[in-house]
């Protein structure tokens, strides 16, 4: 009896261990950022921000040093640097180009002109690698 009463005591803890139907969490250091999202989907060989890409990606290299080439700088597309956008704005992912073009949602996108989504021609990142990214530009983009 006392062993069927300790096997009942743990189901809740089983349960809670698993969540309630919450997704894994993404990256939210750079570190992480840089390993998961920047390296294998943004500065591979054939992508679009590398040396060859960047011309035609806003003049953004990110396969040297992608966080000097993302943090506190401005943004290059014309209606982002007139708005004085920066590519990462630290503190605020709302504000931060990168995040912005993350979460377009259409091609070209006549409201706001800042062009299309991010990834290019390529399917939108998971959401929850969209939200480590927010929550690491709403920390400050610490370089950790």
């Amino acid at each position: 009896m006392s062993l069927k009463l300790s096997l009942l005591a743990l189901v809740p803890l089983a349960f809670a261990s698993v969540g309630c139907g919450g997704s894994p969490s993404g990256p939210t250091t750079f570190t992480e950022i840089k390993t998961q999202v920047i390296m294998p989907s943004c500065a591979i060989t054939s992508s679009c921000h590398t040396p060859v890409g960047a011309a035609g990606a806003g003049g953004l290299d990110l396969s040297a040093d992608p966080y000097a080439a993302l943090v506190g700088v401005p943004a290059n597309n014309a209606k982002a640097k007139s708005e004085g956008k920066l590519r990462v704005k630290p503190g605020d992912a709302a504000d931060s180009f990168m995040y912005i073009k993350l979460t377009l949602t259409t091609a070209g996108d006549p409201t706001t002109t800042y062009g299309s989504p991010m990834p290019y021609n390529n399917p939108a990142l998971p959401q929850e690698d969209i939200d480590g990214i927010k929550a690491w530009i709403n920390a400050g983009a610490p370089n950790n």
